[in-house]
């Protein structure tokens, strides 16, 4: 990537812009364009949407909201891209046996806050799925 490049895309993007995702190997895996002298195997990067801009309580522009679309852990590099595998694990809840529900593991979520419905004001994610050409910014 040259400068150029990477000027226009932190403008449209943010300051933390990296590079981007150019190829979805598997469900785990992908290419990005960052090379080994941007990163090194073992960083954590994370893809994203860079979204609405926040405005402090007076109107002030204090930052555009970013949705993770995915975290990934570096696990190759090359002088031009990098491959990049899903660090996330799924666990779930499994009986230990079919007909018992007494052996069952329990599964806790998060409690709701205590905030005015009136106050809820969500932010619009236009694609939650990880693309090609999506932004990549270290974690």
């Amino acid at each position: 990537m040259n400068e150029t490049y990477v000027k226009k895309m932190k403008q449209k993007y943010g300051k933390k812009f990296i590079g981007n995702v150019i190829r979805i190997i598997d469900k785990q895996t992908l290419l990005v364009n960052i090379g080994k002298y941007d990163l090194k195997v073992g960083d954590i990067i994370q893809v994203y949407e860079h979204n609405e801009e926040i405005l402090d309580l007076d109107g002030t522009p204090i930052g555009n909201y970013e949705f993770i679309k995915g975290e990934l852990e570096v696990i190759q590099t090359e002088d031009a891209y990098s491959v990049c595998k899903s660090n996330e694990t799924i666990t779930k809840t499994v009986p230990l046996f079919a007909l018992s529900p007494l052996l069952e593991k329990e599964v806790s979520s998060t409690a709701p806050l205590n905030v005015d419905s009136k106050d809820i004001k969500p932010i619009l994610i236009s694609n939650p799925k990880i693309s090609i050409g999506d932004p990549v910014k270290k974690a």
